[in-house]
């Protein structure tokens, strides 16, 4: 079952004025594969880590994982923009540049939607990884995508059979944990174990569309 949000050309056509849809060559940029059960960007070798920045992630329907800071700008030549604290844009070399409605419309936003162009995919979040393992994973909603509990539990479970979640990797339902009982949905972060017993024991007894 795919996440279908983005399906109608109307909401594309708008999407794609603020945001950027990369072309199928740009997004092999943001194309993780594994080498030696570690992530690293498809045109790079070396592990991926995350560090203490916020990433966003996409699984297509063919299962191609795509990774990007999250928050970040790019314009038609490719240049990677952010906000400071002011609200300022600062490229790649640390120069500033104040928000006008010029450059506004030139930069486009980097969101889920990016990789895939605004289809449908089988899952969005956000994503942590650290020496090429993913310790931390959820399905956030941006917006973009309504990812649900089911999307998140298979893309965590091929994630596994590709052995690239860290031994003690935290995943978060960030639809509302649907399947934990009550008395434990202060603990949102969960372990690999955690998640899938839960999950098993609960998921028979709860009626969900997505």
């Amino acid at each position: 079952m795919l996440v279908d949000i983005e399906f109608d050309s109307k909401k594309k056509l708008s999407a794609s004025v603020f945001n950027k849809y990369f072309t199928y060559e740009e997004a092999l940029k943001y194309l993780v594969t594994k080498q030696e059960n570690k992530l690293c960007f498809s045109q790079k070798d070396i592990p991926i880590t995350t560090g203490g920045k916020d990433y966003i992630y996409v699984m297509d329907i063919n299962g191609n994982l795509f990774i990007s800071e999250d928050k970040i700008f790019t314009n038609s030549k490719g240049e990677i923009f952010r906000l400071n604290e002011n609200l300022h844009y600062v490229n790649s070399k640390g120069c500033e540049f104040k928000s006008t409605p010029e450059l506004n419309s030139e930069l486009k936003k980097i969101t889920h939607s990016a990789f895939t162009r605004g289809e449908p995919v089988s899952c969005a979040g956000q994503i942590k990884i650290s020496g090429g393992k993913i310790v931390a994973i959820n399905n956030n909603d941006d917006g973009h995508y309504k990812p649900g509990p089911h999307t998140l539990y298979r893309t965590v479970s091929t994630l596994k059979e590709r052995g690239v979640l860290d031994d003690k990797c935290k995943i978060e339902d960030k639809t509302g944990l649907f399947f934990m009982p009550e008395e434990k949905k202060e603990k949102t972060e969960l372990s690999y174990s955690e998640y899938l017993n839960l999950y098993n024991n609960n998921i028979l007894t709860t009626n969900i569309n997505e």
